[in-house]
């Protein structure tokens, strides 16, 4: 006797459909109010090119070290985990819907040799279906206090991911003007070594030639020694600070980055001062550190 038996079971279409739309349109409305990228409200949109601008602007650093580095996406993707545990929280006063579906099929054939009358051949198929409908409707507040410890955790997520977006803002910003620094300081050397190794020729012709003694050629072969350690000293700085604007970008530090020096202008030093104390003026309005010291002040 041969048997087959095989046993099928599936959600509802409907339950399927559900689940489908909670990702793609997050009926829960758990996620509303996340960023659509890693640097939250500063960028919306992270699309870059494969290599930086050159020269490369400020604008584009931040943009790109708020939505390429480690730290910027660890903090979005600390927001999005908590948002998630909202949704959790917030489905469970939803009812739950579970469907099974059965097919059960058995054939059965029996052969007696010599007396075909006995023999049978029996086929069969089965089917059940059942639909269950469960809603907790009181749980003693168990809900609501996971509801509730599911935005608690959500907003200090947020407020993380805003304190980890500022704070690398003035990183960046602040490695970028040393990169700047750094490449003014690395010319300036290099036009002091030429000027030094210039003086050095023509100290050495002079003294060759009996013009003037042989201590003027030293003295100017030793300024010009200085100045070629000045210069390799520069030029390490500058590489070290590139590097490291690189690395805030989530580049590798070899990439070449084509950074202006930086120029004084009383105009630009306007602007900068400008733009720093409007800086300062949104951290004391914005800053979560700040407004926590605030709300601690006031509580005294």
């Amino acid at each position: 006797m041969n048997a087959r038996q095989g046993t099928r079971i599936f959600l509802l279409a409907g339950l399927v459909a559900l689940s489908g739309a909670a990702h793609a349109f997050d009926v829960l409305r758990a996620e509303q109010d996340i960023s659509s990228t890693p640097a939250g409200s500063m960028v919306t949109i992270c699309q870059f090119g494969d290599t930086p601008g050159r020269p490369l602007r400020l604008a584009e650093v931040v943009e790109r070290a708020l939505c390429s580095n480690p730290k910027t996406r660890g903090a979005w993707a600390v927001v999005k985990a908590q948002a998630a545990g909202l949704g959790v929280a917030r489905a469970a006063y939803l009812p739950t819907i579970s469907g099974n579906v059965q097919g059960v099929r058995e054939s059965s054939v029996t052969n007696i040799q010599d007396y075909p009358s006995l023999s049978s051949n029996i086929a069969s198929n089965t089917h059940s279906e059942s639909v269950s409908l469960n809603w907790l409707l009181f749980d003693f507040g168990g809900r609501e206090a996971a509801l509730k410890n599911a935005n608690a955790l959500l907003e200090a997520a947020r407020a993380m991911q805003e304190a980890t977006l500022q704070s690398f803002f003035a990183t960046t910003a602040k490695d970028y003007y040393a990169a700047q620094t750094a490449v003014g300081e690395l010319d300036a050397a290099r036009d002091v070594e030429d000027m030094a190794r210039k003086s050095m020729e023509a100290a050495k012709a002079r003294a060759d030639k009996g013009v003037v003694p042989i201590t003027d050629a030293l003295q100017a072969q030793t300024q010009h020694e200085e100045a070629v350690f000045s210069l390799t000293k520069a030029e390490s700085d500058a590489q070290t600070a590139l590097g490291t604007l690189a690395s805030d970008m989530n580049l590798d530090p070899s990439v070449p980055l084509e950074v202006q020096p930086v120029t004084e202008s009383a105009q630009a030093g306007k602007t900068f001062i400008a733009s720093i104390e409007e800086l300062i003026r949104d951290v004391q309005v914005t800053h979560p550190s700040v407004r926590l010291r605030r709300r601690s002040s006031r509580h005294r």
